[in-house]
C-alpha cells in the first residue's frame, strides 16, 4: 500500500493541500461515507453515516463526521479537522497527518504524533447502513487514549439544518448509545468496544461547506 498523498511538515500546515481531495465509501444500498482526506466537510453531501433509509433513496445524514483527539505521553493531539463559517478551523488534525492511501478502496490516514504512529481506517458493510472507523496505534511507546465525539444529526444529504430547537433523544445501549432524533425518526446506534460514553452533549454550530 503506498501513499497517495504524503505531507511533511511544511506541507501538512497548508489546509488547502489536504481539501483538493476526497475519498467515498459505499455500501451498495446507496448510503455512503465520504470527506475530503484533510477531514473536513467541504459539501452539504459530506458525511461519516449517510443512509438510504429507503433503499437507495432517502438518503439521509445520520453523522455528519467526529472530533478526534489522542491523549498520548501526557499531551492531547487533534486528529480531525473543521472549519466553520467565520474562517475558524478547529481542531487542526491535518497538522498531524503524515500520509493518505487507498487499501483497495479503502481510505487510510496515517497520523504522527510524538514518537507514535497512528492509523485511522474507514469502511461500510455491504448492504447495510454501518460504517466502521478503526484507529491502531502503529508505533509508540506509550498507551494511548481516544476522546471521538461523534457529530449527529439527522437531515437530507440535499439539505442543511439547524440545531437548537430540538433535542436529539440518547439512551445508553450495550456497548454504546441509541440515538432517535425526533419521535418518528429512524433510530440508529454508535457502538464502540471497550469505551466509556459520557453524556457531554452540545450543539456545534456554523460549519463551513465550501463547495
Amino acid at each position: 500500500m503506498q501513499p497517495l498523498v504524503s505531507f511533511g511538515p511544511e506541507i501538512a500546515a497548508d489546509l488547502p493541500n489536504t481539501l483538493r481531495r476526497e475519498w467515498l465509501v459505499t455500501n451498495g444500498l446507496g448510503g455512503y461515507a465520504s470527506a475530503t482526506i484533510g477531514g473536513v466537510n467541504t459539501r452539504r453531501y459530506h458525511g461519516l453515516l449517510v443512509a438510504a433509509l429507503a433503499p437507495p433513496v432517502e438518503r439521509t445524514v445520520l453523522v455528519g463526521g467526529s472530533i478526534d483527539w489522542a491523549n498520548y505521553d501526557s499531551h492531547r493531539y487533534p486528529l480531525s479537522t473543521h472549519e466553520y463559517g467565520d474562517g475558524t478551523i478547529d481542531p487542526h488534525g491535518y497538522r498531524q497527518l503524515q500520509s493518505f492511501a487507498l487499501d483497495g478502496s479503502l481510505p487510510v490516514w496515517t497520523f504522527a504524533i510524538g514518537d507514535a504512529l497512528v492509523e485511522r481506517r474507514i469502511w461500510m458493510v455491504r448492504d447495510a447502513n454501518t460504517t466502521y472507523v478503526t484507529y491502531r496505534l502503529m508505533r509508540g511507546s506509550q498507551p494511548l487514549d481516544l476522546e471521538i465525539s461523534p457529530l449527529v444529526t439527522y437531515r437530507g444529504f440535499h439539505s442543511l439544518s439547524r440545531g437548537g430547537g430540538w433535542q436529539p433523544g440518547i439512551m445508553e445501549r450495550g456497548g454504546g448509545i441509541e440515538i432517535q432524533a425526533f419521535d418518528g425518526a429512524v433510530p440508529f446506534r454508535i457502538l464502540a468496544g471497550d469505551a466509556r460514553y459520557s453524556a457531554i452533549n452540545e450543539w456545534y454550530w456554523n460549519f463551513r461547506h465550501r463547495e
